[in-house]
């Protein structure tokens, strides 16, 4: 990990060790490849937030088609929180020390996924008990993934920049949430999901 800190020091600096020509988005030293990193950190939590409240967006037909009160309905978002309990603390430890920060992202990244498919999974075959679990991974990796990101915004950006990093971060994170909610709404209504309906839908929605 330190061989990699440091050959990207290399690279910032313009060192021995940095190629000669390289296009901008290619060139970690240029503000365009910062932009096109900061884009990728932007999306990196847009997925998980959007899976995140799924559940939210379909809870009428979930109560009326798996016959679930609402009380076991919201243990769908307890399973997701009680790792988070403990976890965001080990997460950020495993990436400062074990992991590092590539591997960490990539590790809780495939938690997500894997938890979002075996959730889904669950919806198919009709059995609730595999959609908490599937919620359970998810959760083992949705706020360790938002640690890796935030890991991600102090290495690539520094003092008021980070600032404006963080903004956009919370931006992403909030259209994520909005987007299900609003493109659920759009497919029962029968609309079509167009950029404009879409906008529309979401700035008239309570």
């Amino acid at each position: 990990m330190e061989e990699e800190e440091e050959e990207a020091r290399a690279l910032l600096a313009g060192g021995p060790g940095a190629p000669s020509a390289l296009p901008a988005l290619c060139d970690p030293g240029r503000l365009a490849h910062r932009l096109l990193v900061l884009l990728l950190m932007c999306f990196l939590g847009f997925g998980s937030y959007f899976c995140y409240d799924n559940p939210a967006a379909l809870q009428s037909q979930f109560k009326r088609d798996m016959q679930v009160n609402t009380t076991k309905f919201m243990l769908l978002y307890a399973w997701y929180s009680w790792p988070n309990v403990v976890l965001c603390f080990f997460g950020g430890f495993l990436i400062d020390r074990v992991f590092g920060i590539r591997w960490g992202t990539i590790i809780f990244s495939c938690f997500v996924c894997i938890g979002q498919v075996v959730f889904a999974l669950g919806g198919i075959f009709n059995a609730f008990w595999l959609m908490e679990f599937g919620r359970f991974v998810f959760g083992i990796g949705g706020e360790s993934l938002a640690v890796a990101q935030n890991t991600y915004a102090v290495s690539w950006f520094k003092g008021k920049e980070l600032n404006l990093v963080f903004g956009l971060q919370l931006s992403m994170a909030r259209i994520a949430l909005r987007a299900v909610r609003s493109d659920w709404k759009l497919a029962v209504m029968g609309g079509p999901s167009s950029p404009a309906n879409f906008v529309e839908l979401s700035l008239t929605q309570r």
